[in-house]
């Protein structure tokens, strides 16, 4: 499956850039909405390399980012194993019936997932496999709530 960011600017906002100095969690001033990336041909090295679960063709044409307001995004990380990121666009676009199903469905396959809301506290789910496992850490400046398999399943069904 061939896919193109066409006019979806999705991760303009939540991502960070290193390269060019932008935060994640604010528009890209290079972004323009609906058209995407004004220099796309010379976009910085790092917005190069991404791709999204969409972009890579994981996921239906109808989640596309730009209209679901969340990217999800796919990471190994090591002593953990796959982790889906949900990044929010839309503040309370990480409370829709797509995430919970993204959500449970890595659960349950064994997955980490991690929610990452525009104005909240991330949270990362830990699956059933990982449940005594202890962590404490920060996204950018924000402390990161770790909630194991059997409270996620309260907090999710």
């Amino acid at each position: 499956m061939d896919r193109t960011c066409g006019g979806c600017t999705a991760c303009c906002k939540t991502h960070g850039v290193s390269e060019i100095k932008k935060v994640a969690g604010v528009w890209c001033p290079k972004s323009v909405l609906g058209r995407g990336c004004s220099i796309y041909s010379d976009r910085p090295k790092e917005c190069r390399n991404f791709a999204c679960v969409w972009l890579m063709g994981l996921i239906d044409e109808q989640y596309r980012p730009d209209k679901i307001k969340v990217v999800p995004e796919y990471r190994a990380v090591t002593g953990i194993g796959t982790i889906m990121w949900l990044w929010e666009v839309r503040k309370g676009a990480i409370r829709s019936k797509f995430v919970n199903r993204w959500t449970l469905r890595n659960l349950l396959a064994g997955n980490c997932l991690m929610q990452v809301p525009l104005a909240e506290p991330p949270a990362l789910f830990l699956p059933e496999r990982l449940g005594d496992l202890q962590l404490a850490f920060k996204l950018g400046e924000r402390m990161v709530a770790v909630l194991p398999f059997n409270v996620s399943r309260k907090f999710l069904w």
